[in-house]
């Protein structure tokens, strides 16, 4: 197995919530909430699987304080982290251009609980402003 590292401003903290909550339903705030953390989730990791089938080793977790970003913009901020890993070496290309080129533009929910002000509602993996950070684990 090839293992990989995610760190991302955006909440995608795995909720198991499937369903979208009716406007009459009691907590349907809290419910909404529940349902959109679990729609980042499934859309990191159908970006993530375009090219091959993923493992997911470890659920997101939360990071207090991450400096995986652009220091000048997300200096000591919340991010939450997985790893993953996949059963071909370079399906991601050698330095994992075709993976960051699949997730760059990716739509994603803002207004969660992320702390970060992100500009824009899409996975940025490359450029001035990253706020999805992926490397290959060679610990692994």
């Amino acid at each position: 197995m090839y293992y990989y590292h995610v760190f991302t401003l955006f909440d995608i903290t795995a909720t198991g919530a499937i369903r979208h909550p009716k406007p009459t339903e009691t907590n349907h705030k809290a419910l909404l909430l529940l349902r959109n953390q679990q729609r980042n989730w499934e859309t990191i990791q159908q970006a993530l699987g375009m090219r091959a089938q993923i493992y997911i080793d470890s659920l997101p977790d939360i990071i207090e304080s991450c400096n995986m970003f652009s220091k000048k913009k997300f200096k000591n901020t919340q991010a939450w982290h997985f790893r993953f890993g996949v059963e071909t070496a370079d399906v991601y290309g050698s330095d994992l251009n075709l993976l960051l080129a699949d997730c760059h533009g990716i739509p994603m929910i803002l207004g969660l609980n992320e702390l970060a002000k992100i500009p824009q509602p899409i996975l940025e993996c490359r450029g001035e402003i990253i706020n999805t950070y992926i490397h290959f684990d060679n610990q692994a």
